[in-house]
């Protein structure tokens, strides 16, 4: 359910003794936590466009129509869809979005649901992953702007021990 702070809350508690996280969604709930109980042991993989921006073609037919002060970034976030829609900001120089482009749900099956209850017309993008991507796309009206096949190294997934755990064994 993309909770990664939760779920680092349950390796400080030592509820879990190992966990799978994306780097940057590890670094980000460290910092929210004020922890770091957690080490990176192994790289498990990188996504190579499991993860992808989507919108209705008329209304977003490209990159470059995101980069507006109405636009909103439908994401799930600390989660890949966050460091996907932060990488396509920087990376496209998109800097007429609003200061806070971002509409937070709480997880990937919530995103869905907001782009299934959108409309055509609606300035928003949906940050997603598979299998919701497949299944948006399904709708003849929308299309992938860009999706993390685009960008190396950013969203990688790790295993990581509690701390504890991992001197004790």
């Amino acid at each position: 359910k993309a909770n990664y702070t939760e779920r680092l809350k349950r390796l400080q508690s030592n509820e879990i003794n190992m966990a799978v996280f994306t780097i940057d969604a590890l670094i980000k709930s460290s910092a929210e936590l004020g922890d770091t109980p957690a080490t990176i042991v192994a790289l498990l993989d990188e996504t190579r466009g499991a993860d992808a921006m989507i919108a209705y073609k008329s209304t977003v037919p490209s990159i470059d129509a995101i980069n507006t002060d109405k636009m909103k970034i439908v994401l799930t976030p600390n989660s890949p869809s966050e460091t996907l829609a932060r990488v396509v900001i920087s990376h496209f120089g998109l800097r007429n979005l609003q200061s806070k482009p971002f509409e937070e749900c709480a997880d990937a099956d919530a995103v869905f649901r907001d782009f299934r209850q959108s409309k055509l017309t609606d300035q928003k993008v949906f940050v997603l992953w598979e299998p919701y991507v497949s299944k948006a796309l399904e709708n003849p009206n929308v299309h992938v702007l860009v999706d993390s096949s685009r960008f190396r190294g950013y969203i990688v997934d790790v295993l990581v021990v509690n701390r504890d755990y991992l001197v004790a064994n």
